[in-house]
């Protein structure tokens, strides 16, 4: 898969096998597909469980703070982060949503910069099959097509990657043939309830 690089980021990322370990996890991951569930038929809810999932079989932190010192500034959150044993501080953002939060992402890595909580950041975005199949999510290409502009805003060493499942997984077949959490708004809690109830762990690579 593709990695884009900022400010020396991929120099950064080589320095640690945790970091590459990480990825190749991400790559392994199939699409969670639900027909019927919304206008698109890729599980963006179930997708992004699956992805923390991966996180916490390799001690990654789920959710972290961006500003990490009590009282808060801000409360904004990332989706993983990781401290290497040189103490090297990794943030990362999922970004499978809506396009418009890509802007959100950057501003949070320059948050957490600027308040030195955070070293080094990657941004995890959707190849163009899989953003087809989420519907509202910006691509890798869509990404890097916009590199000169976004790079006016992006100070921090970072590394934007690509992630696109070599093939989907039906989820309805695990649910009697009907949409997973159709007209219900799915967080993380019941996604994740849903891939341990029906073991989908093996079937969705999130474990070999």
């Amino acid at each position: 898969m593709r990695i884009e690089s900022f400010n020396c980021g991929t120099q950064v990322a080589s320095c640690y096998p945790e970091i590459e370990i990480f990825l190749n996890a991400l790559w392994r991951l199939k699409l969670p597909v639900s027909e019927g569930y919304g206008k698109y038929p890729a599980h963006n809810p179930i997708f992004n469980a699956m992805m923390d999932m991966v996180g916490e079989e390799l001690d990654w932190e789920s959710q972290p703070h961006v500003v990490t010192k009590k009282p808060r500034v801000v409360t904004m959150k990332g989706d993983l982060a990781k401290t290497m044993l040189d103490d090297t501080r990794v943030f990362v953002e999922i970004e499978i949503g809506n396009e418009a939060s890509v802007f959100r992402d950057i501003v949070k890595f320059d948050v957490a910069s600027k308040m030195e909580t955070y070293d080094f950041f990657i941004f995890v975005l959707p190849g163009p099959k899989a953003a087809s199949k989420l519907g509202y999510a910006m691509s890798f290409d869509s990404f890097v097509r916009k590199r000169e502009f976004f790079k006016r805003f992006i100070s921090v060493p970072l590394i934007v990657v690509e992630i696109e499942p070599d093939y989907d997984v039906d989820l309805n077949s695990y649910n009697d043939g009907s949409p997973v959490g159709k007209n219900a708004r799915w967080g993380m809690q019941q996604s994740r309830d849903f891939i341990e109830e029906n073991c989908l762990q093996q079937p969705l690579g999130i474990i070999q």
